[in-house]
């Protein structure tokens, strides 16, 4: 969390230490990057476990979009891990479903019991980007082939159906095309089996629908398949996010150190 009145020092540092462009960065129409607007204050990335893994430039405000800052706020003022709702951008050439989960770090000194308290303690945040349909399609992969497609879908709105992703069972037509929203909703018409299950703040619904040609196949519904293929992804996200969590002690670290270089800059 950078003040606007530490913004100068902020972008200082970084330039003395050998990032000569280094300024405060927004996100910009037509997913584009510009120096930041000013304002009271700022999230800018400046620490990256591996550069090659990130979404984001140095500098970048996670604040500058609503999306993202949504999720900043929610995460300040209850203290828990959160997950943003998705949002486009393009990598390689394509385009994807990114959520952007945030573990928020306060000051190891001061109170945090309250919301008052943790919005005036706040330091800063851990956070890490993933690819929704990567992360859906890794989950279930390793399900055994069940003639079973699933589906993934953001109810954290009760009024509104996000589809996240879809995951097509192995034992379907080679060629099929992804089903849409409406696609899916209309699998409710049909021997279908849902679950819901919260995770970082979201809720998430999983759908499972058997393939065509699949009870000529079968005797009996499976219930365990879909159960295993919930659980399984609620083990993804979970390993996700222990990794945030892992990170916090080293955030405030870094936040210290960083704070004792405003001093010397100063």
């Amino acid at each position: 969390r950078i003040w606007d009145k530490e913004r100068v020092t902020y972008e200082a540092i970084f330039r003395h230490e050998g990032y000569q462009q280094f300024q405060i960065l927004q996100w910009a129409s037509g997913g584009q990057v510009a120096p930041a607007d000013q304002r009271a204050d700022y999230y800018p990335v400046d620490l990256f476990q591996s550069r090659r893994l990130t979404l984001f430039p140095l500098g970048l405000d996670l604040a500058s979009a609503e999306v993202w800052r949504e999720a900043l706020t929610t995460a300040r003022d209850s203290g828990k891990i959160t997950a943003s709702e998705t949002f486009e951008i393009t990598w390689g050439n394509q385009n994807h479903s990114i959520i952007l989960v945030v573990l928020p770090v306060y000051d190891r000194q001061a109170a945090s019991d309250t919301v008052d308290d943790r919005r005036s303690s706040l330091k800063g945040y851990v956070f890490e980007t993933r690819c929704i349909d990567h992360l859906i399609a890794h989950s279930f992969r390793a399900l055994p082939a069940s003639g079973v497609d699933v589906a993934v879908l953001d109810r954290t709105d009760p009024a509104e159906h996000n589809l996240l992703g879809v995951y097509l069972s192995r034992l379907g037509p080679p060629s099929q095309d992804d089903p849409d929203l409406d696609d899916v909703m209309n699998w409710g018409s049909d021997l279908h089996r849902s679950a819901n299950m919260d995770v970082a703040g979201r809720n998430l619904e999983i759908v499972c629908h058997p393939i065509k040609g699949w009870m000529n196949q079968a005797i009996t519904w499976q219930p365990w398949l879909i159960l295993g293929a919930v659980w399984l992804l609620t083990g993804v996200l979970g390993a996700y996010i222990h990794t945030l969590v892992s990170h916090g002690s080293r955030f405030e670290e870094l936040a210290g150190g960083l704070e004792e270089a405003y001093g010397q800059l100063e």
